[in-house]
């Protein structure tokens, strides 16, 4: 439910047509399922090409369905490093194996769903 915020919140990226509507706040995940009404209510306004980045911390595999549900366009992996010591230096607090997990999951989840799934993804 939106309560008022939500609209108001919004309005300054209805403007965009269909350049990419790119959250930049921050680590977006932590916003858990608010994020996924955030994302419907963006695409019942008409935006189009919504784009999210993230480094993979908070995503479970419940937030892997939503992700698949949401009509979100394109989804970004932030990965800070190729080896456990590097990305584990970098991201202090994560954990390098289950961050890239969580990326195999959705990859996973989207080949499953079949191929033109969307969001598409980077890493």
């Amino acid at each position: 439910r939106d309560n008022g915020r939500l609209q108001p919140a919004m309005r300054p990226l209805q403007t965009r047509g269909n350049g990419p509507c790119e959250w930049s706040h921050g680590e977006a995940f932590i916003l858990d399922y608010r994020l996924f009404y955030m994302i419907q209510y963006a695409k019942t306004r008409g935006l189009t090409n919504l784009v999210l980045n993230t480094n993979g911390t908070r995503f479970s595999g419940e937030v892997a369905e939503w992700v698949m549900e949401s009509g979100l366009d394109l989804l970004m992996f932030s990965l800070d490093g190729f080896t456990a010591p590097v990305f584990e230096s970098v991201r202090v607090g994560a954990n390098r194996a289950a961050v890239y997990a969580n990326v195999e999951r959705i990859l996973e989840l989207k080949a499953r769903r079949g191929a033109d799934v969307y969001p598409s993804g980077r890493a």
